[in-house]
């Protein structure tokens, strides 16, 4: 599925479809992801560097630049990207498992969950019905499958999730007669995350006094190297209690934090005033590396699977986004609490919160949906070059 904003995408996927005939497919899909930088870089002459690589691989060359060059090979490109189209695969990478649809680049556990379940399965049904595997395909996969339209049906609501909220996470406001509840769950390597911080310090500030609370979940992302041992360290500090001094310390430093070692994290807390040889043993505890599995598994559980990630009284917000849309979402919550809580007599502020994602869950206002995750599949339809502009701009930030 070449995306038409990918200028050597088309080039790539044929001279892929031409290893294949070759029995090199495998080689081919290797060698491109692996010296993806270098074929981009390839642009005026992407079809000699193909040809070479296809050299490099044993193939017949011959045989390669027909394949790479005919009206099978389109054909067939083709068909894959009506497929995808059928599908409602808007963007890549975009995996069905038995149907199941997997969109992004989910953590392993995602595709180990999806997998293991649906061979439990296919082991009963060709057990007791005598099915073949590509019949046991074909049934799950009618089983699994949501239309184009169901999923677009599912994306125009928001999506709401009562977050439980452990006496060991970090808080700050209200802590007791909280009417609105913001859980953030963020990796302290993630680009979009320090931006989110900053902008959470202005949202913080404004409701100050208010009772309003901010809960802080961890995500470290398996692909940041540091994220889980700066995770360990704001747990850590947590201990001490001084984690919101060490979140700052962090995403301060942030920049700091690729070569990271345990000495960057040791001088991060000799910064904020922790005692040293309290907060190295804590750093080393099943304690703290419990508390962030416990994030982790949430978060999974949940399917929330990108950072920084936001749930408000259970209505999920996602990305970095302008205070202003914090503001808007949090407004409109403190006026449904005060009135959900007047009508069911509620003074318990637990229980408060649980009764408010209940009802946004199955009585959405309009601020939520205006944030609903369909505004995404919105934003999908921009013209490829500003969507370039979007993706390049976006790999500057990650990349400092």
């Amino acid at each position: 599925m070449p995306l038409p904003f990918h200028k050597q995408g088309d080039e790539a996927a044929r001279a892929a479809i031409a290893a294949w005939r070759q029995g090199g497919f495998e080689a081919m899909h290797i060698t491109l992801f692996a010296k993806q930088k270098q074929f981009i870089k390839q642009a005026e002459q992407i079809d000699a560097y193909l040809r070479t690589s296809a050299e490099f691989m044993g193939l017949d060359l011959k045989k390669f630049d027909e394949d790479y060059a005919s009206t099978q090979t389109a054909e067939l490109l083709e068909r894959d990207q009506k497929l995808a189209k059928m599908l409602g695969v808007r963007g890549t990478p975009h995996f069905f498992v038995n149907g199941k649809r997997i969109n992004g680049a989910q953590p392993l556990a995602v595709f180990e969950s999806a997998i293991d379940e649906e061979l439990e399965l296919s082991k009963t049904l060709m057990k007791k019905e005598k099915l073949t595997g590509t019949q046991v395909h074909e049934r799950r996969f009618a089983q699994n499958y949501e239309s184009p339209e169901s999923v677009a049906a599912q994306e125009a609501k928001p999506k709401v999730h009562l977050i439980p909220i452990d006496k060991d996470d970090p808080v700050k406001g209200e802590r007791d007669d909280y009417l609105v509840t913001v859980v953030m769950f963020s990796d302290f390597q993630c680009p979009f995350c320090k931006r989110a911080a900053d902008t959470m310090k202005d949202v913080e500030k404004t409701y100050e006094g208010k009772p309003v609370r901010f809960v802080f979940k961890h995500l470290p992302l398996t692909f940041h190297k540091q994220a889980l041992p700066a995770a360990k360290a704001a747990a850590a500090a947590h201990q001490q209690g001084k984690f919101w001094a060490m979140h700052d310390e962090l995403f301060a430093n942030q920049s700091d934090m690729k070569e990271a070692n345990a000495e960057f994290f040791i001088a991060r807390a000799n910064a904020i005033g922790l005692d040293l040889t309290k907060f190295e043993s804590a750093m080393k505890s099943d304690a703290v590396a419990n508390q962030v599995e416990q994030d982790l598994e949430l978060s999974q559980r949940i399917q929330v699977r990108g950072t920084p990630n936001f749930f408000i009284n259970g209505i999920q917000m996602t990305g970095a986004r302008p205070g202003a849309a914090f503001e808007e979402m949090i407004d409109d919550q403190l006026t449904i609490a005060a009135k959900l809580k007047k009508e069911k007599k509620l003074s318990n502020a637990g229980k408060l919160y649980t009764a408010l994602a209940r009802h946004n869950e199955a009585h959405p206002s309009e601020i939520a949906m205006k944030y609903a995750p369909v505004k995404r599949a919105e934003e999908r339809k921009k013209p490829s070059a500003l969507l370039e502009k979007e993706f390049h701009d976006r790999l500057r930030d990650a990349n400092g």
